[in-house]
């Protein structure tokens, strides 16, 4: 056993919280799981948090979880329902990549680190559910909502809304496998948005229809 993934893993779970400057926002995005050895989890068991107050938590490949957090006294509380039953969650970032979730103690419970930053490039991944071909084509194609790259094509894989600006109005629909190119981005009030060509036509993109979306062509 690799000793340094050993030691990173138990001083995630060991070392008290230290204070770090950030506000609301600074949680969107998609966070994988810390699991055995230190290792990151790969796109199932991800935590995703938006700029609408909204949680995809995805535990499996069929199995997801919209859930609606809030920002209160430097952490984000979640309120869902399992069955019959009301839990909470309190998350809490460590660091611009590290997000941790808490008993009611305040102790950690897990450990998460921010998909696409230079700490998770470097972390050995590992599958934590047998998955069928096509989780694994989906796995090979993933790629974050909240990273696609100006001059590029991506390709959907569901049905897509498409604004005629940067609001919810004048919505148009992108059918499943419907190629745009990225023209532009920028974040307006926390959530990313896209300029996008599709089909000679230009349109908006809000970062939230993406989530989960195969974007490879």
């Amino acid at each position: 056993m690799n000793k340094s993934l050993v030691y990173f893993f138990l001083v995630l779970m060991t070392v008290p919280l230290v204070s770090f400057s950030h506000d609301k926002n600074d949680v969107q995005g998609t966070w994988l799981s810390v699991v055995k050895e230190g290792k990151l989890a790969k796109q199932y068991m991800s935590h995703t948090f938006s700029g609408d107050s909204e949680l995809l938590v995805q535990t499996k490949e069929d199995i997801k979880d919209v859930r609606k957090w809030k920002y209160i006294d430097g952490k984000y509380e979640v309120d869902f329902k399992m069955g019959k039953y009301s839990h909470k969650a309190s998350y809490k970032l460590t660091s611009r990549d590290t997000l941790v979730q808490l008993y009611k103690s305040g102790k950690v419970r897990n450990n998460y680190v921010r998909l696409g930053s230079t700490l998770e490039k470097s972390r050995e991944k590992t599958s934590v559910f047998e998955r069928s071909r096509e989780s694994k084509k989906f796995l090979a194609n993933y790629i974050d909502h909240t990273s696609l790259e100006v001059g590029k094509t991506y390709k959907t894989s569901r049905r897509t809304p498409l604004m005629k600006g940067y609001t919810l109005n004048g919505m148009l629909s992108m059918p499943v496998s419907s190629i745009f190119r990225v023209l532009g981005k920028r974040k307006i009030k926390g959530n990313v948005w896209y300029q996008v060509e599709y089909k000679r036509r230009k349109g908006f993109l809000n970062s939230i229809a993406l989530i989960g979306q195969s974007l490879k062509p």
